[in-house]
């Protein structure tokens, strides 16, 4: 599933959701950035900007019996719907990009560097 950074870190982070989490841990994560594998604990990782696009994938394990309770893609859309705030990324021209930046933060939003 693709997301950003900081989604990424987000999810990792949330406890919130605890009761999908009883019992249970991720397995099997492969992350990568532009198609190249990157670990999460790399000095690359840890240098991308929030805003970077990675894609992950992996499953979500069950610590007694060790079968597979969902995929992590599933999991991650759980997640999403559950938030309040969405981030995404945009590709625009360079010269329409302050307009854009400058409806975000009309309406409110957050621009991520």
């Amino acid at each position: 599933m693709k997301l950003t950074k900081k989604e990424w870190l987000d999810f990792n982070n949330d406890e919130s959701d605890s009761d999908a989490w009883i019992n249970c841990y991720i397995d099997d994560v492969a992350m990568s950035v532009d198609g190249t594998e990157i670990e999460e604990e790399s000095e690359e990782f840890q240098n991308l900007p929030l805003s970077a696009e990675i894609t992950v994938s992996g499953y979500i394990i069950n610590c007694y019996t060790g079968e597979t309770v969902r995929s992590l893609d599933a999991q991650l859309k759980r997640w999403r719907k559950a938030q309040k705030y969405i981030t995404f990324v945009v590709d625009i021209d360079r010269d329409k990009a302050e307009a854009l930046k400058a409806a975000i933060v009309a309406a409110g939003g957050k621009i991520i560097p």
